[in-house]
């Protein structure tokens, strides 16, 4: 039988990544973003969000850790091939309109008392 402290744990973080993602969202809406898709799934990945603002499609990866350092290195190797895939992907199902938008990921990191911090274009080459 599984640990129901590991359970109740689970959850919690859970629950906190779901704040986390709505309050980035209301976060980035008052700077002007706006949204398309939420949880925007492929065959390689999730992207947490996908943000259009003037003539960019900006990828948003969302973290929540008790501090802002835990959060930013908190995307490993091989969850960043995996985003960077997905975004290639969503790129290449724009229909004529791709050409006019650039691309870039940015990363909204949470701490534990939910402040953001937003940090623009965390993947060269993309």
């Amino acid at each position: 039988m599984a640990n129901p402290l590991t359970k109740k744990t689970r959850k919690n973080a859970n629950l906190r990544g779901h704040i986390a993602e709505w309050l980035a969202l209301i976060y980035l809406i008052l700077k002007g973003y706006r949204p398309l898709y939420h949880r925007k799934k492929s065959y390689v990945g999730e992207i947490d969000w996908i943000f259009i603002r003037g003539s960019r499609i900006v990828f948003i990866e969302v973290k929540y850790r008790h501090t802002h350092i835990r959060a930013k290195t908190a995307i490993s190797p091989t969850q960043q091939r995996r985003l960077l895939a997905a975004g290639k992907q969503f790129m290449a199902t724009l229909t004529t309109t791709k050409d006019a938008y650039d691309a870039r990921f940015d990363l909204i990191v949470f701490n534990r008392y939910f402040v953001p911090r937003h940090y623009r274009n965390i993947f060269e080459g993309f």
